[in-house]
C-alpha cells in the first residue's frame, strides 16, 4: 500500500524535528527517520494497529523506540497518517514491558509537549 501524509501530520513531524533538534541535531534526524521507517512498514500491514472506537476508520500504533504515535486511515490502497502525537511516558514503559523485557530495560527521554 502507498502511504501518505496529510497536511496536520507533516506539521506534526515539522515539529516534532524542530523541538528535538534544538536539544540534539543527530536524535532529530533519528527520530525523523524512524517515524518515517513506522509509517512505510504501515503501508506494509496496515491491520497491525488498535482501531480507535471514539474514531471509527481511525487507527492508532505507538512507537516502541521514541514516545509517539501514529493516527492512521486506510482508504482503497492508501494509508493516510493522519496525526502524530506524544504519548505518556508511563504508556509507552508499559506497552515496552508486555513486548518484551529487553526492550523494558531501554529508558527513554521525558515527554515534553510542544505546540505544533
Amino acid at each position: 500500500m502507498r502511504v501518505e501524509y496529510s497536511s496536520r501530520a507533516l506539521s506534526d513531524v515539522r515539529a516534532i524535528f524542530a523541538y528535538t533538534y534544538g536539544r540534539n541535531p543527530t536524535a532529530a534526524r533519528r527520530v525523523k527517520v524512524y517515524i518515517k521507517q513506522a509509517a512505510t512498514k504501515l503501508g506494509d500491514m496496515p491491520g497491525k494497529s488498535v482501531t480507535l472506537k471514539q474514531r471509527p476508520g481511525v487507527s492508532r500504533i505507538v512507537l516502541t523506540r521514541y514516545p509517539y504515535a501514529l493516527y492512521y486511515a486506510t482508504e482503497a490502497d492508501t494509508v493516510v497518517i493522519l496525526h502524530i502525537r506524544t504519548v505518556p511516558e508511563n504508556y509507552q514503559k508499559q506497552r515496552i514491558f508486555k513486548s518484551s523485557f529487553h526492550a523494558a530495560l531501554n529508558t527513554f527521554p521525558k515527554v515534553r509537549h510542544f505546540a505544533a
